[in-house]
C-alpha cells in the first residue's frame, strides 16, 4: 500500500540520514583546529604504531622492518592521530599483500632537506595509475564488499594535511607500493 511505501521510504531516509551523521563525525575527528598539537619525536610515533600492529602482521604472514634514522628532529603534531595514519597504511598493506608470497614491510624515516619523511613500503601487488588517482578520495576502496569503508585514506590525508604535510603514494603495478608522509620539520 501507498502508507506502507511512505513509511519504508521514511525508514530509508532516517537510515541514510544516520549513517550520514556517522561520517560527518568520523570527517570531523579530522580537522585542524581541533587537534592538539605539540612538539613530538617521529621515530617514536612510528615505533609505537609498529608496536601496536606487528603481531597483527606477523599472524598474517608479513615481515616486518624498520629503518629510523638517528636524530631525526621534531615535528609539531598529534601523536595519537598520527599513529592512526601509520596504523591505517600499515593494516591496508597488510591486506594488499594477502594474495603476495613475498610479504615484506618496511617502514623508515628519513630527513629531507626541508621535510621529516616516513615512508611504508609494502612487496604486495602494486597500484594502477588509474586507481591512484582515486586512493585519497572520500569512499573509494579496493577492498571485498564490507570489509572497507573507503574513509581510511581520505581521512589520512586530512589528518597529515592538517599537519601542513603532504601524502602521496609511489607504486609501480605488480611492485609494491610506497606510501611517503612528508612534514615539515
Amino acid at each position: 500500500s501507498h502508507a506502507e511505501m511512505k513509511e519504508y521510504f521514511e525508514l530509508i531516509e532516517q537510515d541514510g540520514m544516520r549513517a550520514n551523521k556517522i561520517l560527518q563525525n568520523l570527517l570531523e575527528f579530522s580537522r585542524p583546529e581541533e587537534i592538539e598539537m605539540e612538539p613530538l619525536s617521529v621515530n617514536a610515533v612510528v615505533a609505537g604504531a609498529l608496536q601496536l600492529c606487528r603481531h597483527q602482521l606477523q599472524m598474517q604472514g608479513v615481515k616486518v622492518e624498520s629503518d629510523l634514522q638517528e636524530g631525526v628532529p621534531e615535528v609539531r603534531g598529534n601523536s595519537s592521530q598520527l599513529q592512526q595514519v601509520l596504523l591505517n597504511l600499515m593494516l591496508n598493506a597488510g591486506q594488499a599483500m594477502e594474495d603476495s608470497k613475498h610479504r615484506k614491510l618496511r617502514v623508515s624515516s628519513r630527513l629531507t632537506e626541508d621535510a621529516v619523511e616516513i615512508r611504508v613500503a609494502d612487496t604486495g601487488p602494486g597500484i594502477s595509475n588509474e586507481i591512484k588517482e582515486k586512493l585519497f578520495k572520500p569512499f573509494f576502496t579496493t577492498k571485498r564488499k564490507g570489509k572497507g569503508t573507503g574513509l581510511g585514506l581520505s581521512v589520512s590525508r586530512s589528518i597529515v594535511e592538517a599537519h601542513r604535510g603532504t601524502i602521496r603514494v609511489d607504486s609501480v603495478e605488480g611492485q609494491g607500493a610506497t606510501f611517503v608522509i612528508r612534514l615539515p620539520r
